[in-house]
């Protein structure tokens, strides 16, 4: 489906996006088990997203399964320069963990929560960090896995180890891939000629 929502499509209206997906999915899609979030540029191995959620069939905490790149400790920036600039009047201390951008994995029963969550929850300016809110605000807290990379496999854009298709292999998300880029690394990662000499352990 191709949703659409009266509202300009800009960066602080993003959070604006993230409670009427939640409304979407919570009518829509409520036979889901899981749901994955993702940026159009991220590149995503579905194969190893399955094989993590099987590692974690009978789980007692599943229903509230939330993974990404977890960013924790962090402050809001105060440089009005800044695209996430926050004034000290809108909120004052860290942020709770929340998911860095690109996208997350978590569990239906969960969304479900985080969308009544999102009804009371003030609305804020950096959607990243509000769906953090209406985690904290249930009690859940987002759980970190190596699988999930928001910048890139290095932070070093020219690095080739952001185009060696043996660390897309053992990953299940990597952030900030042009399309070009995406069709051709779902290739490689597909190609059973490519020996690879280590994995990440996915679970």
């Amino acid at each position: 489906d191709v949703l659409q929502w009266d509202f300009l499509d800009t960066f602080h209206n993003l959070t604006l996006k993230e409670v009427n997906f939640l409304r979407w999915l919570h009518i829509y899609c409520p036979a889901a088990d899981f749901v994955f979030k993702g940026d159009d540029d991220v590149f995503v191995h579905t194969a190893n997203v399955l094989d993590f959620l099987e590692s974690r069939r009978g789980h007692r905490d599943l229903s509230s399964l939330f993974v990404g790149d977890i960013i924790s400790r962090a402050f809001p920036i105060r440089s009005p320069r800044s695209k996430y600039y926050i004034p000290r009047e809108l909120y004052d201390g860290p942020y709770p963990p929340y998911a860095g951008g690109g996208g997350f994995l978590m569990a239906s029963p969960l969304a479900d929560r985080l969308f009544l969550a999102s009804e009371r929850i003030p609305l804020f300016p950096i959607d990243d960090v509000f769906l953090g809110m209406c985690l904290r605000s249930l009690g859940v807290v987002p759980e970190p896995h190596l699988g999930f990379r928001t910048f890139g496999i290095t932070r070093r854009r020219g690095s080739a180890m952001n185009r060696d298709p043996c660390f897309y292999k053992s990953l299940l998300m990597v952030h900030k891939l042009e399309p070009d880029a995406l069709l051709a690394m779902w290739d490689l990662v597909q190609d059973d000629r490519i020996v690879c000499a280590k994995t990440l352990h996915l679970a």
